[in-house]
């Protein structure tokens, strides 16, 4: 099968990780975020612990929202990518706050740049790895160069060691992209003949019947009265006294009354 042809296809397998992917992220935010409260405790006596202490805070309760998030249609929709990657910014600009705050490159809370690029290499496609990744690295230079914190060779060295991990969380997520590519096709095709199995046939038929689904209901919303004339049609050919239209969306039923109170047909439609 063609990409273009497996673009309507549902992995189900891949979704449900990407499902499992954000609670592991809600419970890694609460773990660094309950170790940051714990450092904020043990060295209240150096400055800004306040606005630490709200900023995990602030971690915390981000984490619990997007817990309560409706993630099995966050995973299904178009705009998948863009909440996994909105997700792990706002964690880096909560991360790149905190180590400002804490006195900069010099801070323990500098580590924790390295937790987003190690999350988005499990799921995330290459191109939000990259683009996280470059982020990352600017956020901890921008630290660097606002506050400092250390020696110039220190923050070089730490920068260099981010963008390591940076190329090689782009290369794990390549790596995963071409694996899940290639148990994906041998779990749809039989290997002798090529031919789809059970599991293709029953994802590409599901992918027709929805894109089928949505050009009708695309049809009667806007030409409802396109739809009727075929219908009307159909029934004098056949001699059908009656004609009967089951619609189950909202709208396209709506569209269709309008229509039909629009027309003076002598059949009972």
């Amino acid at each position: 099968m063609t990409s273009r042809e497996d673009r309507n296809i549902v992995d189900l397998s891949a979704m449900r990780l990407r499902e499992a992917t954000v609670t592991v992220g809600v419970w890694l935010t609460y773990v660094w975020c309950g170790i940051g409260e714990l450092y904020v405790a043990l060295t209240w006596h150096k400055s800004n612990r306040p606005l630490l202490a709200a900023l995990f805070g602030a971690a915390t309760l981000m984490a619990i929202f997007v817990s309560l998030l409706p993630r099995e249609r966050i995973v299904r929709s178009r705009f998948r990518e863009a909440f996994f990657l909105s997700w792990s910014v706002l964690n880096l600009a909560l991360i790149a706050l905190l180590t400002l705050a804490d006195g900069g490159t010099g801070s323990a809370l500098a580590l924790i740049f390295f937790v987003p690029v190690a999350f988005a290499a499990t799921t995330y496609p290459l191109g939000s790895v990259a683009l996280l990744g470059g982020l990352t690295v600017a956020g901890y230079l921008a630290v660097a160069d606002t506050v400092g914190g250390l020696s110039l060779i220190y923050q070089g060295a730490f920068s260099a060691v981010l963008a390591c991990t940076v190329v090689m969380s782009a290369w794990q997520a390549q790596n995963y992209k071409r694996l899940r590519e290639a148990l994906t096709e041998m779990s749809r095709t039989d290997p002798l003949t090529g031919c789809l199995n059970r599991r293709g046939f029953e994802e590409r038929a599901i992918a027709e019947i929805s894109t089928a689904s949505r050009k009708d209901r695309l049809l009667l919303t806007r030409s409802p009265h396109l739809v009727l004339d075929g219908a009307v049609g159909l029934a004098h050919a056949l001699r059908a006294p009656h004609v009967l239209i089951a619609v189950h969306d909202p709208a396209a039923a709506t569209s269709l009354r309008e229509a039909l109170m629009e027309r003076d047909d002598r059949l009972a439609i």
